[in-house]
């Protein structure tokens, strides 16, 4: 016999007990809970596209402004930071610098990686150009308090366990 197909009409139902015991009773409701995570996508997308939008606003100003120079500096040490996060990660996967590079960013040699993140900190140095003009324009400025803030919220929506590690 072969089953061609299963279907259900409906989801099973979860009762106020089960949703107060599987939330540790932060929700005593199924309807409060349901409410709560509808609520939380909504937030999630209205962050997603505001950040789409800014991405793309970003983008737009950076291909249609000029840059005469590069900070050389800064780029190199970007640049010499990522090639050396990649080598010490290729040792703690046991294996080559050129298949580590090649299995998680495509490039075929540790030479092309570094190329490509040559290319890479241009870019964010490009962008850091034009977000501190903006707000050299606009006279904004931010605290070490905004920082933290900005850090704990990075840590909270890329599920880390700390912030220690975000510059």
């Amino acid at each position: 016999t072969t089953i061609k197909q299963i279907s259900q009409d409906s989801l099973p139902k979860i009762t106020d007990a089960e949703t107060a015991k599987y939330t540790d009773n932060k929700y005593t409701t199924y309807k409060a809970y349901h409410d709560a995570v509808i609520d939380q996508i909504n937030n999630q997308l209205a962050i997603a596209k505001k950040d789409d939008i800014s991405n793309q606003l970003l983008t737009e100003i950076i291909k249609s402004s000029t840059y005469t120079s590069m900070p050389e500096k800064e780029v190199k040490q970007l640049v010499n930071d990522a090639v050396k996060l990649a080598k010490e990660r290729a040792k703690s996967y046991n294996m080559s610098n050129d298949d580590y590079v090649n299995q998680y960013y495509g490039t075929a040699t540790m030479d092309d990686y570094t190329t490509y993140m040559q290319s890479q900190a241009e870019e964010y140095m490009k962008a850091k150009f034009v977000i501190c003009l903006i707000a050299s324009n606009e006279n904004i400025t931010i605290s070490q308090s905004d920082i933290a803030t900005y850090k704990t919220y990075l840590s909270n929506y890329y599920s880390l366990d700390s912030d220690d590690n975000i510059n």
